[in-house]
């Protein structure tokens, strides 16, 4: 939901989190807690870089359309 409003993420490594983190820079990955608040303060500092990249990996990742396009127009076609 974050990625999808432009909003960069702080996260914890788990389940790959880091993989996507670090292939669209959209925020940045911490290992312990007291990594969150000078991680929060490097994205503001760069705010529009990380929110651009935040929403460009909800584009290319998570956007319905891009997975699902192809099934509906097959769909259309089999109506006809």
């Amino acid at each position: 939901m974050f990625l999808r409003l432009g909003i960069p993420i702080i996260a914890m490594d788990f389940f790959g989190i880091k993989e996507l983190v670090d292939k669209y820079k959209c925020g940045i990955v911490v290992d312990k807690w007291e990594e969150v608040i000078p991680a929060a303060k490097m994205i503001m500092n760069n705010y529009e870089f990380y929110s651009d990249n935040a929403l460009n990996c909800f584009l290319q990742e998570f956007n319905f359309n891009n997975y699902f396009t192809d099934f509906f127009n097959s769909l259309e076609t089999i109506n006809k």
